[in-house]
């Protein structure tokens, strides 16, 4: 029988539309895997694999999903930037992108809803350090992301990349509440800051 104590707590994946587990590495040469079993497979340029997570260089590093979810609500992924200062995430669709701008979680597109950041699980947080975070968003407005490419490491235009390990990525149909984003925070920490 195994010991409650040694059974690793899992998030609840009720609403997961996508779940790319970088910090795994490539599943095959030149795929990453959705664990959400949604199909959405990416792949990557430059980026590479460096345990927990990918590294991106800030110049041209992408990971490509061709066509991702038709309903984003949830966004959340570990980061580690090496800077602060202006750093595209993830581009759902060629409009609707996370970056990070003067040390802030700062979304851009997300037209008609109502946004809310988090950061490390704190609803309306968005300040953002060099260390590990991890950072989301939840919009009431679900995103397309089918109708263009979907980018994690930059947008489209490619202009400020990102520069740093992403580890995990979820995308969820639902807007998430504050107690599952502190719950998710909670329970994946401990590959990335203990």
């Amino acid at each position: 029988m195994i010991r409650p104590e040694l059974i690793m707590p899992q998030i609840n994946t009720v609403g997961l539309v996508a779940y790319y587990k970088l910090c795994a590495g490539l599943t095959t040469a030149n795929i990453i895997f959705d664990y959400s079993f949604g199909g959405f497979v990416g792949t990557p340029t430059g980026a590479f694999p460096v345990y927990p997570g990918f590294f991106f260089d800030g110049a041209d590093d992408v990971i490509q999903v061709v066509t991702g979810p038709s309903s984003v609500s949830t966004i959340a992924m570990w980061i580690k930037p090496n800077a602060t200062t202006s750093e595209e995430v993830i581009d759902l669709n060629l409009t609707d992108f996370i970056e990070i701008t003067t040390g802030e979680v700062t979304p851009s597109g997300f037209a008609g809803g109502v946004t809310n950041p988090f950061v490390d699980g704190v609803s309306g947080a968005v300040a953002v350090t060099t260390d590990w975070n991890l950072i989301g968003l939840t919009d009431t407005l679900a995103k397309d992301a089918s109708t263009g490419d979907m980018l994690i490491g930059q947008t489209d235009t490619g202009a400020n990349a990102f520069d740093g390990l992403i580890g995990e990525v979820w995308l969820f149909s639902d807007v998430k509440d504050d107690a599952y984003m502190r719950s998710l925070f909670e329970i994946t920490r401990w590959r990335y800051n203990g």
